[in-house]
């Protein structure tokens, strides 16, 4: 990281010009490597911070662990599903037995988690909510059983993939059919007040010809 010529704070300090930026480790304006030979200098004990020589040799052996260090953090974020690109994408696919010939590396991601979610599924209810979250970008999901052998899940997320239902039918336990339920990001979609007139907490009503906006958004049932 190179920055030269302003003033920036982040939980900690900066200085003009010669940028050095407290976050979890620092970066300054020569190089984002940590500074491993000017640490261990400083945790010399005292008698020895005068003797040059061997903080000399301390900084030969201490000088390449920046280089390794940059090596880790490539291991670590490269090959990480949501920072991976290109060719680390199409190894990370292999590894998980995914197909996403073809695919954009946004498409290629997604495919991935679908992937591992299939893998590593029992038909858990928490393992159907994270794949839907994830895939379609929702803040809120609402799971529940329904008599004899469903689920309905109903989230607000504004990303549907085409064969949304099937991927979901894949992960869910065998022999229970999943019904998705879409209010495209509205936080109160449209509900129908149950029996005894209780409004619904997690939906609105009918809005008015001169109030549209005071009523629910009716949702959309995904069928692919």
């Amino acid at each position: 990281m190179s920055v030269t010529g302003i003033d920036i704070g982040h939980f900690g300090w900066a200085q003009h010009t010669s940028i050095q930026l407290a976050s979890f480790g620092w970066f300054s304006s020569e190089s984002d490597l940590i500074p491993f030979c000017k640490n261990a200098k400083a945790r010399l004990a005292e008698q020895f911070k005068r003797s040059y020589f061997l903080q000399d040799l301390i900084c030969s052996l201490t000088d390449e662990c920046g280089e390794l260090d940059v090596v880790y953090r490539d291991l670590k974020f490269l090959r990480a599903v949501d920072t991976a690109v290109g060719e680390q994408l199409s190894q990370l696919a292999e590894l998980v037995g995914a197909k996403i010939a073809g695919m954009t590396d946004g498409q290629a991601r997604a495919q991935i988690r679908y992937q591992i979610a299939v893998n590593i599924s029992n038909g858990e209810p928490e393992t159907v909510i994270d794949y839907i979250k994830a895939v379609t970008g929702s803040s809120s999901i609402n799971y529940a059983e329904v008599y004899p052998a469903k689920v309905s899940i109903f989230f607000n997320g504004g990303t549907i993939p085409i064969g949304l239902v099937a991927l979901a039918n894949q992960i869910a336990p065998a022999g229970v059919g999943i019904e998705l339920t879409s209010s495209y990001g509205d936080e109160f979609p449209f509900a129908v007040a149950p029996e005894g007139g209780i409004p619904d907490p997690d939906g609105l009503g009918f809005g008015e010809i001169n109030l549209p906006s005071e009523g629910g958004r009716i949702s959309e049932s995904i069928t692919v």
